[in-house]
Order: structure tokens, then sequence, then C-alpha cells
């Protein structure tokens, strides 16, 4: 009996080792069957994890095309062909829908060169639209001031919207000057002639640039167009300490100032003829110019002291000298308070103003004021634009020799907030100081004469050889003795200085001002 014993427990101990075995086999069986199943599962996730982040690139890749878009068709006189509408009409049927809508994505579609499963539809809009379901996009109206820009992406099954905010960039909010022309007889974009110059912000050029016994300094340089124009442009000898001089290829392109008219006025379906005949039926000539009151008990301009002066006609000009400023533009201003009946002031409140003749000599007994805070109609602040146009183009140049004043809350004008547009092809506005002037009590006028605002003079168009519109600065021998100096921005076809003359860029924005690009704001969203 004691030898039997072991026999018995050995069978039961590889009963117990075949089943610990079986269990052990089922268990790594399931280990394995899981790990498979994870492997499988987590697979599929990092693939569909890629192609949602394949198409959030793509995404916002179609922000940047949509950017490049409007900096490149910016001058349009279409305002529906500056940017990407939402109603975009794309070649061929559109079967995809974005989740959870029941059309086919908004704007302009683009893709991957030799692809076919992964587009994007960009749009810009005033409203940003795609955080509130159901909502259309409204157009963005091509001017300053924010807007939006929503991409939607598609890439195997993946979808992915982003947005951005987006300002517009004034076309004055870049430089101090720009010469746009660039001419194939060689002709010059800005010229010198025994000119000394001082730009505070940045000079460029699509074209020649002359220099007759001149000095020109600014704080930098572009030359652009550098393929039509290798030698001719400024040098490192225009650069200020510091600076930097910039060379570019291709040229710069700004829109013409009646295409700027357009855009403004809304009224971009009409042709250039009937875009000025528009402005000169509608403007603010007959309801915009004010003067002071008879009996007015102070020259402070408010609506208690000044009144509406009547119609000023298109022919703008006043009596060269100290003669009888009463003639002209100035026939129906009244006396300024204080000055014993001597000096006569109009008062431009915000608006359009049409031109065809800008004819204003110094005159010691007339007063030129710009009233951007409608102080003195009690109207609502805002830009006040001088269009000047000539339809018959005849050959008459214009000029001012006042001082421009300008009413501020500040006691320095807003440069953002007086405009001027020559649309005169071959003709020349001139910003002079004169010499020897005096006031009306014959004391001599020392120191600048200032300008603060935007001056715009293009009429050419690329390819276009004729002469183009000019913009002439002269000053006087002597910086002490008087400068002409703009603080703003100037972009003219071409430009011209004599004597002492200093353009200061001033930065500006205003939602009255056409873009010439757009820039990203913040505002990211990345709505999946």
């Amino acid at each position: 009996m004691a030898s039997s014993a072991p026999r018995l427990r050995r069978p039961r101990q590889r009963g117990v080792a075949l089943l610990t075995a079986l269990m052990v086999a089922t268990v790594l069986s399931m280990i394995i069957g899981a790990s498979l199943w994870v492997s499988v599962t987590h697979y599929g996730l990092n693939f569909a994890q890629t192609r949602s982040e394949s198409a959030l690139l793509l995404a916002e890749g179609g922000i940047n095309d949509e950017l490049a878009y409007i900096a490149a068709n910016v001058g349009n006189t279409n305002v529906t062909t500056i940017s990407s509408r939402y109603d975009y009409v794309n070649s061929g049927p559109e079967t995809l829908q974005f989740p959870g809508e029941n059309h086919a994505p908004y704007g302009r579609r683009g893709s991957l060169a030799g692809t076919t499963n992964e587009k994007f539809w960009v749009c810009t809009s005033a409203n940003d639209w795609s955080k509130t379901a159901g909502t259309t996009p409204t157009p963005w109206d091509g001017k300053s001031g924010s807007f939006y820009v929503t991409s939607t992406a598609y890439v195997k099954g993946s979808w992915r919207r982003v947005s951005i905010g987006a300002n517009g960039l004034s076309i004055f909010s870049l430089y101090a000057i720009f010469g746009l022309a660039t001419y194939s007889n060689s002709s010059n974009a800005i010229g010198l002639s025994s000119a000394n110059v001082d730009i505070i912000g940045t000079a460029g050029t699509n074209g020649q640039v002359s220099n007759s016994s001149s000095t020109f300094l600014a704080s930098n340089i572009i030359n652009a167009n550098t393929v039509d124009n290798p030698n001719g442009q400024f040098t490192g000898s225009n650069l200020k300490t510091g600076g930097t001089l910039y060379t570019q290829g291709s040229r710069f392109t700004y829109p013409t100032t009646v295409n700027v008219l357009k855009r403004l006025k809304g009224i971009t379906g009409l042709t250039d003829a009937q875009a000025w005949a528009n402005l000169k039926a509608s403007n603010s000539n007959s309801t915009g110019v004010y003067t002071y009151k008879a009996g007015a008990s102070s020259d402070v301009i408010s609506t208690a002291n000044c009144s509406s002066a009547g119609t000023v006609a298109a022919i703008f000009n006043n009596n060269t000298g100290s003669g009888n400023p009463k003639v002209g533009a100035w026939s129906i201003a009244r006396a300024k308070p204080g000055t014993s009946n001597k000096i006569s002031t109009l008062i431009f409140e915000p608006g359009d103003y049409y031109f065809e003749k800008f004819e204003l000599a110094y005159n010691a007994a007339t007063e030129f004021v710009i009233d951007p805070l409608a102080l003195a109609s009690g109207g609502t602040p805002g830009q006040v634009r001088f269009w000047i146009f000539d339809p018959s183009n005849g050959t008459q140049n214009d000029i001012v020799s006042l001082p421009i004043k300008a009413t501020s809350t500040t006691g320095t004008p807003d440069p953002s907030l007086f405009r001027l547009y020559y649309g005169k092809d071959g003709k020349t506005f001139t910003f002079a100081r004169p010499s020897n002037v005096t006031d009306v009590n014959g004391v001599a006028i020392a120191g600048d004469f200032n300008v603060y605002g935007g001056v715009y003079a293009v009429t050419k168009v690329l390819n276009d050889s004729n002469s183009g519109t000019g913009i002439g600065f002269s000053g006087l021998t002597s910086a002490a003795a008087g400068r002409i100096v703009l603080k703003g921005s100037l972009l003219a076809d071409k430009i011209s200085f004599q004597g002492y003359c200093q353009v200061e860029y001033v930065p500006t924005g205003n939602v009255n001002d056409v873009s010439i690009g757009a820039g990203f704001t913040g505002g990211y969203s990345d709505g999946g």
C-alpha cells in the first residue's frame, strides 16, 4: 500500500499540468487577440487622424491662397473679383457637402496638383459665418476694415474648416512715397531738380529716378520692376543711416484713381466716363461747404459760429496775391471773426468734392480749412475727399499754394481724414510753398506749409505708354525759409521735387480707403 500511493498521485499531477497549460494557452490567446484588435483599432485611428490633420493643413493652405488671391486682384475695378465670394462659380458639378450642411461648400475651389481626393473651398466675407450653423456669408466690400477668410478642406473622407480674422491694408498704409510708373521711353517716375528731400519712411519706385543737383534721403528704399529697370533707380547713397535698400523684379501695381472712385462709391459697373459724370452730378459741393456766420461771436469753428456757404463750383480758385479775395470760390465766403473783415474762410465738411480746376494761389485774405470732425455743421465726422478731373482733358495743371488747415481733437490733424485724388492723365498737381509771402498785415510768413493726408494720382495701367499723372512738391531754397511738408502718404505715377521738401509717413488705416492687400489680425478658429 505504501508503494502504490505515489502511482495514484502522479496521474493527478499530469492532469493538473495539462489543465494549467490549457488555461495558459487560452489566456495567451485572449491577450494576443486583444492585442491584435487594439493594434488594428489604433492603426485605424492613426490613419483617420492623419487624414484629419492633412485636411487641417490643406484648409490653412487655402487661407494663405486667398490672401495671395486678394493681393493679386486688389486693383480690379469690380469689387466682386477682388476676393473669393461665397457664391464663386467653380467649373464642373459639386457633389461633396460639409457634414451638417445641405449645400456645396462655399467659395472658390482649389486642389493639390495631381490629386482627386484633396480639395479646399475658400471665401472672404464681412461676417464670421462659420461659427453659426445656417448662416450665409456676407460678401466683403473690398474696402479696408475687418473681414474674415474661411477655408473648408476635404482629404480622403476627412473634413476640416478654419477661419481667420483679417484686415484690409489701405492704399495709404505702406509707403511714404511710391512712383508707380514704368515707361518704355525711359521717362522718370521720380524727378529731382535742385531739391533737398527728406523722406521719413519708405520710398519706392517702379521706374527711373532722375537727379539734377539734388539730395534725396529715405529711411528705406524699394527698387521694383528691376527686370525692366536694371539701372537708373535709387542707390545706396539715397539711404539714411541704418536703412535698407530692397529690390524686386516685378512691379508694384495699384488701382487707378477712377477705379478707387468706383469702389468707394459702389459704382463698379460704370465706365470711367460714367463714374466721373456720376460724381459730378452727386457730390458735396452744394451741401458741405461752410463759412462763418455774419456776426459770429468768435473764430471757433462750431454750429453757433458757422453756417452753409452755398455751392462751390467745379472751378476752385481764388485771387492771386493780396487782392480782393471775393472772387472765384471765395465769392461765397464770409469774414473770419477778429480779422477786421480781412480774411474770408471756407470750411469743408466730410464728403466728396468734385473739381475740374484747382488753382489756389497764395492770398493772405483767403483761409482754407478741412473739417473732418464736422464741427461747423454738427454732422457726422468722417473723411474729406477732393476729386480732381477734367473730362475735356485740357492743358490745365493744378496747384495749391495756400496752407491747408484742418480741425483736430489733439492739435495735430489726423492724416487719415483727408484725401486728395487726382485723375488728370498727363497733368500735374503741385503743392507749393511760395517765397516772400506775408499775412494780411504785411508781416512776413516763415516756416513750413504742412499738408495732412493721403495723396493719390494714378492713371496709368500696366503696359500703358501714356505720360501718366504727376504730383509735384515745390519748396523754398532753404529749410529755414520754409518747406512743403506732407504728413501721410503719396502714391502717384510720377513724383517731382524742387527745393526743400519732406514727406513723413504716418501709418493710416480708414474704412473709407480701398485696400491694397490683406493681413492676418488674429481670431483663428478651427471649426473641425
